[in-house]
């Protein structure tokens, strides 16, 4: 069940690092995709390392996509 779920997420999910996670979304705009749903756990978005991933994003990922 677990490799299921991790290969759905690797095929389907836009995680890692800031610059994979800039890589797959350049990649979904260009297929023509212009609207995308952020969805994350309430439950790690109140731990620390849910804090320091949603910074991370706002700071390094979402800039390249806005204005």
């Amino acid at each position: 069940v677990v490799t299921f779920i991790n290969d759905f997420i690797d095929q389907f999910g836009v995680v890692g690092p800031p610059e994979r996670c800039i890589e797959r979304l350049k990649h979904l705009q260009i297929l023509g995709l212009d609207k995308v749903l952020i969805a994350a756990s309430f439950q790690l978005a109140e731990s620390e390392q849910g804090r320091q991933s949603s910074a991370l994003f706002e700071r390094e990922v979402l800039p390249e996509f806005t204005g």
